[in-house]
């Protein structure tokens, strides 16, 4: 039993989320500008740097705008951070078979990652659990309408039943049966 409508019923949290990416991506691209505009010629408008920046975010990294300055370099390297954190190290953590030959060898290394880690699963992570609070609502609310299903439909000919034993009552004076349409019809006139 599978609804269609289910993975979006949640779409406000899930607007959220990719609205947060998006910005993220206005950001540091406007970053960018501010920094490289002077220093950097492939780099003059913002239309450059939310284009190095689209790249940057979808991890293709065509190379035909880099960020030349220090500072641009290091908002570059925290924004890759965040993209590998939030895109790839998610997927990679959760389809890889770890055979373990690439791992953090130093303290930092290990720290950074852990922290990419957490960060990168927790932004996974928060779709995941809307959409599987989204089904888990659903089928409970299922179990709660096949529950009332029962009750409905024996109360319903309950009901039935009586209006009809007292409808076809002959002894009823009310108005409220079927006898009215017991008088034979008159003939239309032509």
């Amino acid at each position: 039993m599978f609804h269609s409508h289910i993975p979006f019923a949640p779409k406000q949290e899930l607007f959220t989320t990719v609205y947060i990416g998006f910005l993220g991506l206005i950001f540091t691209s406007f970053l960018i500008y501010l920094v490289e505009k002077k220093e950097n010629e492939k780099i003059r408008t913002y239309a450059d740097a939310l284009w190095w920046g689209v790249i940057t975010l979808c991890t293709v990294g065509y190379g035909d705008s880099v960020p030349q300055s220090g500072l641009g370099k290091f908002i570059a390297g925290c924004s890759c951070l965040a993209v590998i954190s939030f895109f790839a190290l998610p997927p990679v953590t959760l389809c890889t078979v770890g055979y373990g030959d690439t791992v953090p060898r130093t303290w930092m290394g290990k720290i950074i990652a852990a922290f990419c880690s957490l960060a990168g699963i927790s932004f996974f992570a928060l779709p995941a659990g809307i959409l599987g609070s989204g089904f888990a609502l659903k089928v409970q609310q299922h179990q709660r309408e096949k529950h009332l299903i029962r009750r409905r439909v024996p109360a319903a000919t309950l009901i039935q039943c009586l209006w009809r034993c007292y409808a076809a009552d002959p002894k009823s004076a009310s108005v409220a049966t079927w006898k009215i349409h017991l008088r034979p019809i008159r003939k239309p006139v032509w």
